[in-house]
């Protein structure tokens, strides 16, 4: 059955790839990102979703995930493992690198900070990755050069739209309690940070305590929290403390339910954002919320 399932995705990539004129030859193809959003700008730009995989998946935390044998498997036969720069020394990657004994020339690092998530880092991901992924695939440069311009128009379009939605709530520079991973996506959205907090086994009550005092003085009117975080008990204990909802987001495209693609779940994310606010509040527009 294996043997029947490998020669039919063979026959498959063969025929999307015409610069292989083997079988044999299509399994090295295979492209391994390191999340899930590195794998969805990448399958975009190469135009083959099948043939790029995801390393850690996408409602997991990135540094916390146990890597299983058949990751080991998917980046020992890849053409190329691509990861984010703070990927770099996580130990569950380095161990997969040194397990599958990854040649260093099959890892590339996609020189981009901070969280795909928010719309302008990811277009600048899909800059950097024109270059790496035309010297992995050197006869679909072209057309990934074409892909990253369609890919950013898009991306700049689905931007404009949720800035749109959040530019008429009651958000302004109100100030917020955030997880430190949610912290980009959260000023991007238009909070000012009162106080952040981390995983809740790195905590002290102390440390609590002055988040709670943080969040009281500056009059924070929300707890953001971070579904990969795995531990939402913190954000939540903080958030009746102070009397303001708790609201969960996803770092990663697809951690959300019924949110596959980084546009749903970026709508997803704003959606929940704006419907956690305090309602009764008057907008610019005359409209409530």
């Amino acid at each position: 059955m294996v043997r029947h399932c490998l020669a039919a995705a063979c026959l498959v990539v063969a025929l999307a790839i015409p610069a292989f004129t083997s079988c044999a030859k299509a399994p090295s193809m295979e492209l391994v990102a390191g999340t899930a959003d590195l794998r969805d700008v990448v399958a975009t730009l190469t135009g083959d979703p099948a043939g790029v995989q995801g390393l850690i998946p996408p409602a997991m935390c990135p540094g916390h995930y146990d890597i299983r044998p058949s990751d080991i498997q998917r980046v020992k036969h890849a053409t190329a493992l691509l990861i984010h720069p703070w990927q770099q020394d996580m130990p569950n990657v380095r161990r997969v690198v040194e397990t599958a004994q990854v040649d260093p020339a099959r890892i590339r690092v996609v020189p981009v900070e901070g969280t795909l998530m928010v719309p302008e880092v990811r277009l600048q991901a899909v800059e950097a990755l024109v270059p790496i992924l035309g010297a992995i695939v050197p006869a679909k440069a072209g057309a990934i050069q074409q892909r990253a311009m369609q890919l950013s128009a898009e991306i700049q379009r689905i931007a404009n739209a949720q800035r749109a939605r959040l530019e008429v709530a009651p958000i302004h520079g109100a100030a917020a309690v955030c997880n430190e991973m949610q912290v980009p996506l959260a000023q991007w959205a238009g909070f000012s940070i009162a106080a952040t907090f981390g995983r809740s086994e790195g905590l002290s009550a102390a440390q609590v305590a002055e988040v709670i005092d943080r969040a009281r003085r500056a009059g924070a009117i929300l707890v953001i929290d971070n579904l990969q975080s795995g531990d939402t008990q913190v954000g939540a204990m903080v958030a009746r403390e102070i009397g303001v909802p708790h609201v969960v987001l996803s770092n990663f495209t697809g951690g959300l339910p019924g949110a596959d693609s980084w546009s749903e779940t970026i709508g997803e994310n704003v959606r929940r954002l704006v419907e956690s606010l305090p309602t009764g509040q008057e907008t610019d527009d005359g409209s409530h919320h």
